[in-house]
């Protein structure tokens, strides 16, 4: 039994040798390494490991590369989701009388507004001397009134204002965006790179933030004519109130003296 097992061991030791090298002899007899032996099925199994893992790596390279030709695909047929618009529209005038023109270059332009304004509103005079004649009961309703007109002048500026700069530079806007649309829609490999796409979503991005802000100027000109006709519409129901309380508190004192002859008292009436 044991001359089988040195025999075993024996083989064992020159197979080995043959796959590590020569097994060193002494008196004539191979001499069985055991260290060495452990060693190389250590070196073995780490091999296998290595192989495996790179197996692994392998197969989530192929499927990265394949997730890759996914992603580079096109959409077909991009040209048929091209949007129709709706081209600005400019206002126009016949300007029979030489009023209207500059009123309609200023809105159209955003240039001129004030010659184009006053061409065709009806002027704004001062009282001048004439405010001393008012009663002075009255004077500060007047001031008032004459207030709100300027007011809505003002107003009317401002929308005019922005307006006309929005269509100035509309023809403009829409030339960016139509050159956008077409970077956008293109299949030309070098308008489909990574940074490419990027580039452009960061410019339809900009020409958002652009649009907000051209929508905020409109809606700010727009409330500010909506205020200006709101003190309008206010001043007027003040008025109405303070001359039913002048009115009211009065009434005593015309009845009383109405005996007195009913043309001299409503000639006396003052509504304060």
């Amino acid at each position: 039994m044991k001359k089988k097992l040195a025999t075993l061991v024996l083989a064992l030791a020159v197979a080995v040798s043959g796959a590590f090298g020569q097994i060193p002899v002494f008196g004539g007899l191979p001499v069985f390494d055991g260290s060495n032996l452990a060693n190389a099925i250590k070196r073995h199994f780490e091999l296998v490991r290595q192989y495996e893992q790179l197996v692994v790596e392998y197969e989530q390279l192929v499927l990265e590369y394949e997730h890759f030709l996914w992603m580079a695909k096109r959409l077909p047929g991009l040209n048929r989701h091209k949007l129709s618009f709706t081209p600005w529209r400019y206002s126009s005038s016949t300007n029979i009388y030489g009023t209207s023109g500059g009123w309609t270059s200023a809105i159209n332009s955003g240039g001129g507004v004030v010659p184009g304004y006053r061409q065709a509103t009806e002027p704004l005079r001062a009282f001048g001397s004439a405010l001393s004649s008012i009663p002075a009961n009255q004077v500060e309703r007047v001031k008032r009134d004459f207030a709100t007109v300027e007011l809505t002048d003002a107003a009317n500026l401002h929308g005019m204002e922005v307006l006309g700069a929005q269509r100035a530079k509309a023809r403009a806007n829409e030339r960016s965006i139509m050159e956008l649309e077409g970077a956008t829609l293109s299949t030309a490999d070098e308008m489909n790179t990574h940074i490419a796409v990027l580039n452009k979503i960061n410019a339809a991005g900009m020409m958002a933030i652009r649009a907000s802000q051209d929508t905020n100027q409109l809606l700010v000109a727009v409330l500010e004519h909506q205020v200006a006709e709101s003190k309008r519409q206010r001043d007027a129901e003040a008025a109405v109130v303070a001359d039913s309380i002048a009115f009211h508190g009065g009434a005593r004192t015309i009845a009383r003296r109405a005996t007195g002859g009913t043309t001299q008292v409503l000639a006396q009436f003052r509504i304060r």
